[in-house]
């Protein structure tokens, strides 16, 4: 797999990888990540063809579907760990 482009953003890394027929598109943010994969065909055959999947509406789709992985992220972390840490460890 190698890396065949990227796409701007000022708060998501998007990396466009390219691999035996398939391009992978990796939406990073913080310890978050999204991967779309998409065989390429008579419609995607270039890095450029992929960009043109990922206009504003659907990266402003990612965003909100990353914001709300983050969340329930710690939400899960809360639920799991914090729970734990009632108080203060008593003192002798």
């Amino acid at each position: 797999m190698r890396i065949v482009g990227d796409i701007a953003h000022p708060e998501i890394k998007i990396t466009i990888f390219k691999n035996d027929g398939l391009f992978s598109v990796k939406c990073e943010s913080g310890l978050i990540e999204q991967i779309f994969k998409f065989r390429d065909n008579e419609h995607l055959q270039s890095e450029q063809d992929v960009k043109k999947i990922f206009d504003t509406a659907f990266i402003k789709k990612i965003e909100e579907n990353l914001k709300n992985l983050h969340q329930e992220r710690e939400l899960a972390y809360i639920r799991h760990f914090k729970l734990a840490d009632e108080g203060f460890p008593e003192l002798i």
